[in-house]
């Protein structure tokens, strides 16, 4: 029996540490050796990922500029998920006078329902209003 288990643990922990993916030959037939860009591929993966983390975890701050803000959630990443906070819906509404312009971005849900604002004294994040 413990024959059986050493064998089995063995063939588990070589074919966990063996690639498991494959690829085409010229003629698109599989093979069993990885393609030569797997590592170029699994690299972009993790960067991409990486991006999706940071993108998740990304708060507007006080004092940014909203050209800053719109370059976030108007990039790809942000507008291909919609999944993260800011990545949503929003409006804009702006009050021009002789002292500057003033904005309030309304972030709403799929349904128009307000969820967060931003406000903007000359294109300055001043509050962040959850």
């Amino acid at each position: 029996m413990r024959l059986i288990f050493c064998l089995f643990l063995v063939f588990f922990v070589a074919s966990s540490n063996a690639h498991t993916y494959k690829c085409k030959d010229k003629s698109g037939n599989w093979t069993e050796q990885a393609c030569p860009d797997y590592e170029q591929r699994m690299q972009l993966e993790a960067q991409k990922a990486a991006q999706q983390t940071a993108l998740r975890n990304w708060e507007p701050k006080i004092g940014m500029s909203a050209d800053e803000i719109r370059r976030v959630i108007k990039s790809e990443e942000c507008r291909s998920t919609r999944a993260f906070k800011w990545c949503g819906y929003y409006k804009i509404n702006a009050t021009k006078t002789v002292g500057g312009t003033r904005e309030q971005w309304v972030f709403t849900n799929v349904n128009g329902m307000p969820l967060w604002y931003l406000y903007f004294n000359n294109g300055i994040l001043v509050t962040i209003q959850d």
